[in-house]
């Protein structure tokens, strides 16, 4: 009876050993797990930082580069979209090169200059009108709308 006990207790041990040994392992992962969540973590908050800074402080005396033009026809055409989007961006090429200091100040002067313009495409005119204006780093995005005026 002493030695089935034994044996027993032997084995209660043995087995609590084990799930040490496991748990220690899975323990083990866990704790590689999160010094590499809290590395991540810490890199993403100095990033966010900066960029926090960066959008506070825009660099408004860059210089302008691009002028990107989205275009939405009635009816819709891509090739008519193609040129009104030349026209815009050759409306608005004075911009290019200049601070952007003054579209950052007065968002709504591309909207002032494009809208109720007519653009001839053909024998058919097309009414603009600007229904986004976006300014990125040194591009201007722009949305405008075509529509075919009667």
């Amino acid at each position: 009876m002493k030695r089935l006990i034994a044996i027993f207790l032997l084995g209660v041990m043995a087995g609590a050993v084990a799930v040490t040994l496991y748990a220690t392992r899975d323990l083990d992962k866990l704790h590689d797990q999160v010094k590499t969540l809290e590395q991540t973590n810490e890199e993403l908050s100095t990033e966010n930082a900066f960029l926090t800074a960066q959008s506070q402080q825009p660099d408004i005396k860059q210089p302008l580069k691009n002028i990107q033009v989205e275009c939405i026809t009635t009816p819709d055409d891509p090739s008519i979209e193609a040129v009104i989007k030349q026209k815009v961006i050759k409306r608005l090429s004075f911009f290019l090169g200049k601070p952007q200091d003054v579209l950052v100040n007065h968002p709504d002067l591309p909207a002032n200059i494009l809208d109720g313009q007519l653009v001839h495409v053909g024998k058919q005119k097309f009414r603009v009108t600007v229904t986004l204006v976006i300014m990125t780093h040194d591009e201007l995005h722009l949305r405008v709308r075509g529509r075919l005026d009667t």
